[in-house]
């Protein structure tokens, strides 16, 4: 079904420009990468029907929404009922992101909250759930790096 079965070079190269710019126009990527804009559309839209490119995001500056704390927080689960606390956590608002990991705790679950009382409140409401054996709390103090993707540079 698709022409070309591994990602090159001129691929990541657009997939760089689109994590820069999510909005650039086919020719503006064509005219950085030198190459036309036929050809960035082609992959672009293959590398979207291929699941490479899933969506496209705002990148957005949480403090300047309010969301002042940032936590990771470990989970050990007791019971075989991961999936379900999974199920619970992914659709909630705060939760950027969910980890099944392993090592000692089965989840990292990362949120940002507008407060510490946001964040105790969602300690107690959203992790009161029979699965889990405990929990612990690692409040962010500063964030060096928060990127989406390893292709982003420092």
């Amino acid at each position: 079904m698709y022409p070309r079965k591994d990602i090159d070079e001129k691929d990541i190269a657009i997939i760089k420009e689109l994590r820069e710019n999510g909005r650039a126009s086919y020719r503006e990527v064509a005219e950085k990468l030198d190459v036309s804009p036929g050809t960035v559309r082609n992959r672009i839209n293959e590398l979207e029907e291929r699941g490479v490119i899933k969506s496209y995001h705002a990148v957005v500056d949480w403090d300047k929404l309010g969301y002042n704390v940032t936590a990771i927080i470990g989970i050990e689960i007791k019971s075989r009922s991961l999936e379900q606390l999974i199920d619970k956590l992914k659709p909630n608002p705060e939760v950027y992101a969910v980890y099944a990991t392993t090592g000692q705790y089965d989840l990292f679950v990362g949120i940002k909250c507008k407060s510490m009382q946001d964040l105790d409140n969602f300690i107690k409401n959203e992790l009161a759930h029979p699965s889990i054996a405990k929990t612990t709390t690692f409040i962010v103090l500063d964030t060096e790096k928060e990127a989406r993707t390893f292709l982003e540079e420092e």
